[in-house]
């Protein structure tokens, strides 16, 4: 009776893990220059510290008592020295504080747990799979929403990008139209690049160049490999083609 608690205590651990996993990865997604993150920056910036903290808790507290000894000791260290040094420099700005101070050693303690509790590839994996499922629904919406117009727009998002206020097409908020040539050859509109949910194409070809490295050098999925450069390539962007 006991073992059989120990194990379901266990497997009910492993999967609030794997819920942070998910949570994380589609976190690091967002932060970096989506729409939603323009919208909502505080937000976005609680919620990735909350789950790169629970994700390393959960990592951390997979690993026995004398590497949790050594490991926490490094983790404080690290952390103390990051802080003061940012302590003594008056003129930094909140969200650097935020970013150096905060996410950054963040995210190395986090890439560290994974690799000493040999979970980085199932990490790398979740998150391809969620920067798979974007990709394939962007660019379903990319051919037939932007280009052929066989699906309208649901409506109009506003965001803020730098010292510009932006209003763009949205589809149902999972898709936005931030950056259009407008080259047209009749009804097709094939000047729409496929900015998926980032507030410019550089930023979404930055993302799915990263993701398409993170499988050849870790999961190297054939699948995967053809759907990040079909996505990539319809960013329309110089890196994208040059890739």
């Amino acid at each position: 009776m006991l073992s059989l608690k120990l194990r379901v205590a266990k497997r009910g651990k492993y999967v609030v893990e794997d819920i942070f996993f998910i949570l994380t990865g589609t976190l690091i997604i967002l932060n970096t220059a989506s729409v939603y993150y323009t919208q909502n920056p505080h937000v976005f910036m609680i919620c990735n510290v909350f789950s790169l903290t629970i994700s390393c808790i959960l990592l951390f507290s997979n690993l026995s008592m004398r590497i949790q000894k050594k490991y926490l000791m490094y983790i404080l260290v690290y952390g103390l020295s990051v802080f003061l040094l940012l302590a003594m420099w008056q003129s930094i700005s909140a969200y650097y504080f935020y970013v150096m101070g905060i996410v950054y050693p963040l995210e190395f303690i986090l890439i560290v747990l994974l690799v000493k509790s040999k979970k980085l590839v199932k990490f790398i994996d979740v998150l391809l799979k969620v920067c798979v499922c974007v990709a394939l629904f962007s660019i379903g919406v990319w051919i037939f929403g932007s280009i052929f117009r066989l699906v309208l727009p649901s409506g109009t998002a506003i965001f803020q990008w730098g010292s510009e206020t932006r209003t763009v097409n949205t589809y149902y908020n999972l898709y936005f139209e931030t950056q259009n040539a407008g080259l047209d050859i009749g009804k097709i509109h094939i000047g729409v690049r496929n900015n998926s949910i980032f507030a410019e194409a550089p930023m979404c070809c930055f993302v799915f160049v990263c993701a398409s490295l993170l499988n050849e050098l870790f999961i190297q999925s054939r699948k995967y490999r053809y759907i990040f450069l079909i996505m990539i390539l319809s960013t329309l962007t110089t890196t994208g083609i040059l890739y």
